[in-house]
C-alpha cells in the first residue's frame, strides 16, 4: 500500500480521532474511506445534467425538434394586412395619440 502525508487543521485532526475512536476504528481507514468516496462521487455538473436531463429540462441537441414556421404565401400575406387594415380603420383616434395620452 502506498503512503501519503497529509496535512490538516489541528481542529479537523481532533474532530477526525474523535469519531474514529467512537467508532472503534483507525483514523487513517477513516480517511481511506473518505477519499475513495470522493473519487467515485459523480461531478456536480454531471449530477446536474442527469436532473435536469430526468425532468426534461434538458435535451441533447441530437433529440431536439425546432418548430419550423409554415410557409406562407402572398395571398395569405394580403390577406392578413387587409385584415389589420380594417381592424385600424375602426380605431377612432391614431394609434399615437393613444401612446402619448396613455404615458401621461
Amino acid at each position: 500500500m502506498s503512503e501519503v502525508v497529509v496535512r490538516m487543521p489541528a481542529a479537523l485532526y481532533q474532530r477526525l480521532l474523535e469519531r474514529a475512536a467512537a467508532e472503534k476504528r483507525a483514523p487513517e481507514e477513516a480517511v481511506v474511506e473518505a477519499v475513495a468516496r470522493w473519487l467515485d462521487e459523480e461531478p456536480v455538473e454531471e449530477r446536474i445534467r442527469r436532473a435536469l436531463t430526468r425532468h426534461g429540462l434538458l435535451v441533447p441537441p441530437e433529440e431536439r425538434r425546432y418548430a419550423h414556421p409554415a410557409p406562407t404565401d402572398e395571398d395569405s400575406l394580403e390577406r392578413d394586412r387587409q385584415r389589420v387594415r380594417q381592424i385600424m380603420r375602426k380605431v377612432s383616434t391614431p394609434l399615437s395619440v393613444d401612446i402619448i395620452q396613455g404615458r401621461e
